[in-house]
């Protein structure tokens, strides 16, 4: 009787599970499958990647390194030839390797809020613009839109070349040497967006920079980690288990941001002032020139 109702029990769990599998994949978790707008089933039009396990694309990337994940992305990506589906633990995710359908998807003015990955740089990019959305990423988008005009960066040419020429003093008299570009272009880029974006200089500040980037590099191996691990994607594992790896990485980015930023806002504070000094004079000037006019100094 007992194994009558395991069986009666376990096939009524089956059909169950039979019929959820419809519109979710089980088996990944009860990742939701992905519908078009008029009710098509994804799948119906782009393929879905084979995973590695019973456990759909859940497992596909655990333990792999940076190398790792940019070779199989670009590896399926060859192989899937299109763009593709993929069910991780509880997540569907739609790979877009088309043009077309990528300019659909950058044109929509609605699909701005990021999938669940970009959640991985909250601790260390917080909600800027490339993790924000609504009404805060419409506003920063605003508000960053005109630097990036070409009359904006054409006063930076000076700049770009004084640290293009910094960057090659370093391979001056070492055709022999192997040099990995890794360790030397994010010091290039750094100094380069810290003068032009916030006006400072970082020649001072070089031991802080090779910190900065230092722990730059720590936090991505962080987030290389959790991609890779699916079983720290939820934000209460992580923070059990990783999250006090990369808390003296995080401080020094942060605190090191915070220093550029002070230093900015000095800077912006002075030229404030000399603005105004000068709009002064300028007022002083003109008003003379108006009592001038009007016949009212006898040394005019």
């Amino acid at each position: 009787m007992f194994f009558l109702i395991l069986v009666v029990a376990g096939s009524l769990l089956l059909h169950w599970l039979y019929k959820l599998n419809k519109d979710y994949y089980v088996m990944a978790f009860f990742a939701k499958r992905l519908y078009t707008k008029d009710g098509r089933s994804a799948e119906s039009i782009s393929p879905v990647a084979p995973g590695k396990t019973i456990f759909g694309n859940t497992l596909d990337l655990y333990g792999c390194d940076n190398a790792s994940v940019f070779k199989l992305s670009r590896d399926l990506a060859k192989e899937m030839g299109e763009s593709f589906v993929e069910y991780d633990l509880g997540t569907p995710v739609y790979n877009v390797i088309d043009a077309e359908i990528a300019e659909n998807v950058m044109n929509h003015p609605n699909l701005i809020t990021k999938g669940l990955f970009y959640k991985f740089l909250y601790p260390f990019l917080r909600t800027g613009l490339l993790t924000s959305t609504g009404k805060k990423w419409h506003s920063r988008r605003k508000m960053l839109t005109p630097t990036f005009h070409f009359n904006i960066l054409n006063q930076f040419q000076e700049i770009f070349k004084t640290e293009s020429q910094k960057f090659l003093q370093q391979f001056r008299g070492k055709d022999e040497a192997t040099i990995v570009l890794n360790d030397v272009i994010p010091r290039f880029t750094l100094n380069s967006i810290c003068e032009t974006a916030m006006g400072v200089k970082l020649d001072e500040m070089a031991e802080k920079g090779d910190r900065y980037r230092e722990s730059f590099s720590q936090i991505e191996a962080c987030f290389t980690r959790r991609l890779s691990n699916p079983f720290l994607w939820g934000d209460w594992l992580f923070n059990l288990l990783a999250a006090k790896d990369y808390a003296a990485a995080l401080n020094v980015v942060h605190g090191f941001s915070s220093e550029i930023i002070a230093k900015r806002r000095l800077l912006l504070k002075d030229e404030l002032e000399n603005l105004k000094e000068a709009q002064s004079n300028d007022d002083d000037i003109h008003h003379q020139e108006t009592l001038c006019h009007a016949g009212h100094l006898d040394l005019c």
